[in-house]
């Protein structure tokens, strides 16, 4: 299987302080949907901005679509590569939700008949067509996350790392950018995903999740294998989904459910 993204003992550290990354090893595989989560401090965050080459490693490879991520490839390397931060206010460029998608589009000097009509197709796709002509500041939390993901996905990435980009939304905008990345990978199954992120919601919806704690990573399988190791993850300081948290409580009260989501343990307990 092609692989998106292969980091080999990677070293990385901030100046002269401690290291933040000593021999990490790990790859995501084309057209896969990754979480990587972990506490504060654990290097999530830093490892995004290693990913786009903003920050230099020290020992160690990392290849982006089998490219070796150095100065010369850099620039083709992030052709490939579209991020979405955490904070939507600062990736707004444009005065109007249209201008904002069309700056990456103008920069690479899309012609103006091509660009209206990518603009169109990624805001149908991120459910924000009808607010073309409105002017972001005037959004909801999750409809500026939505704009700022469909001015990435106009720049055609191969590769979508979100950085923590639900972190600063209601349950409803964080339940709303869940919905919309599972129709992403829906209409287009060669999109790879990271996902860097505290929403363990949906981390449960992902196809694999990796656990950091302290620059190394901890646990790395499929959710529900992630997720039943509750000692770890507590061990670590992270949550486990409310559907397992209601299944224990359950379970320890003789009361046996076969289902891990909310809606699927009424249906059980209803029959």
């Amino acid at each position: 299987m092609k692989k998106a993204i292969e980091i080999n003992g990677v070293k990385f550290q901030y100046n002269n302080d401690k290291l933040i990354f000593e021999n990490l090893n790990l790859e995501v595989n084309q057209g896969e949907y990754v979480c990587l989560v972990g506490h504060n401090g654990s290097g999530k965050s830093t490892l995004a901005k290693i990913l786009i080459g903003l920050n230099e490693i020290k020992e160690g490879t990392i290849k982006i679509f089998e490219k070796e991520l150095n100065e010369e490839n850099i620039y083709s390397i992030r052709k490939d590569v579209g991020i979405v931060f955490q904070n939507p206010d600062n990736q707004f460029i444009g005065s109007t939700v249209r201008d904002d998608i069309a700056f990456g589009l103008e920069n690479n000097l899309v012609p103006h008949e091509e660009m209206e009509q990518i603009i169109l197709d990624v805001s149908k796709k991120v459910g924000m067509d009808a607010f073309l002509d409105k002017e972001p500041g005037n959004l909801s939390g999750g409809q500026k996350q939505r704009v700022a993901i469909a001015g990435t996905l106009a720049m055609n990435p191969k590769l979508l790392i979100m950085d923590e980009s639900t972190s600063m939304l209601d349950p409803k905008g964080k339940r709303e950018i869940r919905e919309l990345t599972n129709e992403l990978r829906k209409n287009n199954p060669e999109l790879t995903i990271l996902s860097i992120t505290h929403d363990i919601e949906e981390a449960l919806q992902s196809d694999r999740v990796i656990v950091l704690n302290s620059g190394q990573v901890v646990l790395n399988d499929k959710p529900e294998v992630v997720f039943e190791n509750k000692d770890k993850l507590r061990e670590v300081k992270l949550d486990i989904p409310f559907g397992y948290k209601l299944n224990e409580v359950l379970n320890n009260k003789g009361i046996k459910v076969e289902s891990l989501d909310l809606e699927g343990m009424v249906k059980e307990l209803c029959q």
